[in-house]
């Protein structure tokens, strides 16, 4: 058996159940575009967009393409973007179709919307 945090199984599970659905095709996906910022932040705001995701029923994903992503070391993860490097995928899903983007620091006014 796993161990976990104490306290934290119920969260882990739903954050899973709700990031990796039985059925990819018929979701709506929420993109997460990086602020410039130290890495606690990213983290911080990363895991501030994955409770607004989860709030709108929403996949979130992050884009292989960001240019404010500057925490990868190609050299000791070749192959792979972002955190991915440091944590597991945050979702086996390939989004196509709604895909909401998003930029910005929730607490200044809120995350903006991006074309």
């Amino acid at each position: 058996k796993r161990e976990v945090l104490y306290g934290t199984a119920f969260a882990q599970k739903a954050i899973w159940e709700h990031q990796h659905p039985a059925d990819c095709r018929k979701m709506k996906y929420m993109a997460f575009y990086h602020t410039p910022a130290g890495i606690g932040s990213q983290l911080h705001l990363l895991g501030q967009a994955l409770a607004l995701a989860m709030h709108l029923g929403r996949i979130l994903i992050i884009p292989s393409k960001d240019s404010q992503r500057h925490f990868e070391d190609p050299t000791f993860c070749p192959g792979e973007a972002g955190w991915h490097c440091w944590f597991q995928h945050i979702t086996w899903c390939k989004p196509k179709g709604d895909v909401l983007k998003i930029y910005g620091f929730p607490e200044h006014g809120g995350f903006k919307g991006k074309d």
